[in-house]
């Protein structure tokens, strides 16, 4: 599986939605990735979210498929790291606390202290 693909599964998994600007970022770099260049007529005045996003994928005209595939798969990953849920984790001196959880120091792309769940490690660093 692709990066690009594992990606389009990873941002159905986001527990919020993204901010607008963010999404109109998705959509346009997927469509860029899968349809090439913006064609078809612009839509009216009337309809303003069809001509946000039409603007937001015309205005990616010219870039490649995979570049727009490289953007969407990183603008994936901020939002996931966004979350804590990047898959950039660098296991870090787990150490038990009172629940069933392991504290990491963080991840390289977000580097904020995260909090994961066992189930989310690799199967070398579980504990039970």
């Amino acid at each position: 599986m692709s990066d690009f693909e594992q990606a389009q599964k990873d941002v159905k998994t986001l527990t919020q939605r993204p901010e607008n600007d963010d999404m109109l970022l998705l959509y346009a770099c997927y469509k860029q990735a899968t349809a090439g260049d913006a064609s078809g007529p612009r839509p009216g005045m009337f309809d303003l979210v069809g001509r946000a996003k039409y603007d937001a994928w015309a205005a990616l005209a010219g870039t490649s498929q995979a570049d727009a595939q490289a953007r969407y798969v990183r603008k994936v990953r901020d939002l996931l790291a966004d979350e804590g849920r990047c898959d950039d984790r660098q296991p870090a001196r787990p150490s038990r606390r009172r629940s069933s959880r392991l504290w990491y120091s963080g991840c390289r792309r977000c580097t904020q202290r995260s909090l994961c769940t066992p189930m989310s490690l690799p199967s070398s660093m579980r504990t039970f």
